[in-house]
């Protein structure tokens, strides 16, 4: 036989055994071994892999980082998710991003999901391992569901209000405003105060105002002094927690929603218009108006003399509102009523 073509033999043998042991080395594409939800704040989160032999962790996305590359056996791995909140400027949807887990022994690939919570979308999101070789070993999140509703004039709000199974029910009512837990026990009031008249509580680790402003104010300028009242007695207050949703019928105009084609002709265009006020120092105040975050239109709760208005507004400090996984404005209200309610969830 020839020489250079038993060497030609040879060499080709090896090419292939070199690019079979290159395809081997790569990593096979396995399954999805779960879910695990983070809100939109950045943070950290633990996973524990139980596995025999090395493993390595990977990312696919660049907002998402792991603290090693690698463990053996049954190990934990820690990893950090960048912002994904959003402000009136910039909306960031919800995004979802792999980490990859590969055991050396079988070179499969299985892939962590992860979700991270942006402008809420109505979608529900859970951590939840999908194969019992991960755990997710101190992430649970509270799951809190909030009710905002001025039922004044309702013949029988009761039943209403329980149907919608909130944790925490936050109501106007012809008797007054209260704070109740799902129970029909009192939530923890910490304070009340008049003109406006509002009611501050605390429950399932949040503050919560409740006010009504009154449909009838002097002029703009009442409506200013009322929210600067409101905030001052809560939200602005040294002490207060973190976490603080304020909310109730407040009447005036949202400056947010001037301009869109279902915005009414009468309706104030000029963010600067005096009408806009008491919006105006709220929005500044590190309160997301949580009803135009979601809409972004205009989106009346209320009729009056043939004019349909916002009266109704829920604002979420700003580490609860990048923790909001839905926002709705209801169009069921209980019989005799003339406001729409907004259900609020929250997980934290």
């Amino acid at each position: 036989m020839n020489y250079k073509y038993i060497l030609a033999i040879i060499f080709s043998i090896a090419a292939l055994s070199s690019c079979k042991k290159e395809v081997q080395s790569e990593p096979v594409p396995g399954k999805a071994i779960g879910e695990i939800y983070v809100t939109a704040a950045p943070g950290t989160r633990s996973v524990l892999v139980k596995l025999d032999g090395l493993w390595r962790v990977r990312t696919t996305e660049s907002w998402l980082h792991t603290d090693v590359q690698g463990r053996e056996g049954e190990a934990a791995f820690t990893f950090s998710f960048d912002s994904n909140e959003s402000d009136f400027v910039n909306f960031k949807p919800v995004r979802r991003g792999a980490i990859v887990i590969q055991p050396l022994a079988t070179m499969v690939a299985d892939t962590l999901w992860v979700v991270q919570q942006g402008i809420p979308d109505g979608k529900e999101y859970d951590s939840l391992p999908q194969d019992s070789y991960i755990e997710f070993p101190q992430n649970q999140l509270k799951t809190v569901t909030v009710l905002y509703a001025n039922v004044k004039g309702a013949s029988a709000p009761s039943s209403w209000i329980s149907s919608n199974g909130a944790d925490i029910n936050c109501i106007i009512a012809d008797d007054g405003l209260s704070v109740k837990l799902s129970n029909g026990a009192d939530a923890d009031v910490i304070g009340r105060i008049t003109s406006p008249d509002a009611v501050f509580a605390k429950a399932h680790g949040l503050s919560l105002a409740l006010a009504d402003f009154g449909e009838e104010p002097e002029d703009e300028g009442s409506y200013y002094n009322a929210a600067v009242k409101l905030l001052s007695s809560s939200y602005d207050r040294p002490e207060a927690e973190e976490n603080w949703l304020v909310g109730g019928s407040f009447y005036y105009l949202s400056v947010m929603e001037a301009g869109y084609p279902a915005t009414p002709s009468w309706y104030p265009e000029n963010p600067a218009a005096p009408e806009f006020a008491a919006d105006r120092y709220v929005q500044s105040s590190n309160l997301t108006d949580c009803v135009w975050m979601t809409q972004r239109n205009y989106t009346p709760t209320w009729t009056s003399g043939g004019q349909s208005w916002r009266a109704d507004y829920v604002y979420a400090s700003h580490s609860l509102w990048n923790a909001t996984v839905s926002v709705k404005v209801l169009e069921n209200v209980p019989a005799g009523a003339s406001h729409k309610a907004i259900l609020i969830k929250i997980k934290f």
